[in-house]
């Protein structure tokens, strides 16, 4: 979308190239919208663990009120013994809770991850100047055409765009 002017002198951090962002744009926004969703999951699911640590602990406390009664003669063996297995139940559903818990820590991190990645393609969509210059556009295509580098060019992977030659040691051959 954007080349520095051919033939320019630029220095050090200027912009060069700017190309197309708004797909990373797109995906920087639904990857934050992914994070989003990931990290409200995450919260219901600690939300959910914590409520069934509450009805664990109550079942444990029902169930040593229960021992206690039995002792004294005031609760039937198989009361106790009910109570004892619902708080069994429970326990194992805790240990159910607490592995959707890390699934959502999991899904938060790979959100974020996605997130990060789509930003870097993102910075990397400008290319700044390593050095002070002039600019020169490379040639595209056939070389026998010195077709060169335009605004549009949609470029493949590791094509050149232009050049910054050290032009303290360049030779000119004239006639």
């Amino acid at each position: 979308t954007f080349l520095a002017p051919e033939g320019s002198w630029v220095k050090e951090g200027d912009l060069l190239v700017q190309l197309e962002s708004a797909k990373y744009e797109i995906g920087v926004q639904e990857s934050r919208s992914s994070l989003d969703v990931a990290e409200a999951q995450q919260s219901r699911a600690q939300a959910d663990l914590q409520a069934q640590l509450y009805k664990e602990e109550a079942a444990k406390k029902q169930y040593e009120a229960l021992l206690e009664l039995q002792k004294k003669g005031f609760a039937m063996p198989s009361e106790v013994e009910e109570a004892r297995l619902a708080y069994l139940e429970l326990q194992s559903k805790t240990g159910a809770f607490r592995a959707a818990v890390d699934q959502e820590r999991a899904s938060v991190g790979l959100a974020s991850k996605t997130l990060d990645q789509v930003k870097r393609k993102l910075a990397a969509n400008a290319v700044y100047s390593p050095m002070d210059g002039l600019v020169v556009y490379a040639l595209v295509g056939n070389p026998e055409e010195g077709r060169k580098v335009e605004v549009g060019l949609i470029p493949y992977e590791g094509q050149p765009l232009m050049e910054l030659p050290d032009i303290s040691t360049m030779q000119v051959l004239t006639d």
